[in-house]
């Protein structure tokens, strides 16, 4: 990589105009344009206007059809080169900017089609559960689990103070309705895993990957009462 290359100032620039691009997917009224401004000034004043826009608006163009196909890095690569021209050292840095926002790319693509309430978080506990006075029969566990019901968000309204509500709801199963929940969320799992192998759009991989880690939260609790 050429040591004369502005090496720094570029990979700020990919990763703020990332930020703007994912902002701009749940706020319409973000400025890409006026992003790309502000960093003109802030990181390349002294290139001329011309080729700062070719490099800027380049860039801004391959992020948006990377996050609106969730590409992969070797995808992304090629249409570095390829389709936007983008020398090789800064690819180089490109790819390395966007392997750091996967996991915001997900969450802002999960976010976009959350139409409904969502799980925010899971915490669950094991308690022995007490039928009788008599030690023999201390044995039975259950699992009381609490759900955080992440409410969605309103337009402007919940936006300005950044909270999220969350509604939480706890429960008790025993070993048997957590069997019978195990199952359930594996059906879920496979259903929204099919249907994202037969049509690559991209936020169910994200609900499916939700599917997963709930999945495997129950199976450890599943565990635990089978002792």
């Amino acid at each position: 990589m050429a040591a004369a290359q502005p090496v720094k100032e570029y990979a700020n620039l990919v990763l703020q105009l990332s930020n703007a691009v994912l902002a701009a997917i749940s706020d319409p009224s973000v400025d890409l344009a006026a992003a790309r401004a502000t960093l003109k000034q802030r990181l390349f004043a002294a290139m001329p206007d011309a080729e700062y826009e070719t490099m800027s608006l380049a860039a801004e163009r391959a992020l948006q059809e990377a996050v609106r196909e969730n590409w992969s890095i070797t995808q992304l690569d090629t249409a570095l080169e390829a389709k936007y021209g983008v020398a090789e050292w800064q690819r180089q840095l490109f790819l390395r900017v966007w392997k750091k926002q996967q996991s915001k790319v997900r969450d802002t693509l999960s976010a976009t089609v959350a139409f409904n309430s969502r799980l925010g978080s899971l915490d669950w506990r094991i308690d022995t559960k007490s039928k009788s006075k008599t030690a023999e029969e201390l044995s039975e566990l259950t699992a009381i689990v609490e759900l955080a019901i992440a409410q969605p968000k309103r337009p402007k309204a919940d936006a300005e103070s950044g909270d999220v509500k969350h509604d939480v709801v706890r429960f008790e199963l025993d070993r048997e309705q957590l069997e019978q929940t195990l199952i359930q969320i594996r059906a879920i799992r496979e259903v929204i895993t099919a249907q994202t192998r037969a049509v690559p759009i991209k936020p169910e991989a994200a609900a499916a990957a939700a599917a997963a880690a709930a999945e495997r939260a129950t199976a450890a609790v599943f565990l635990l009462l089978c002792g």
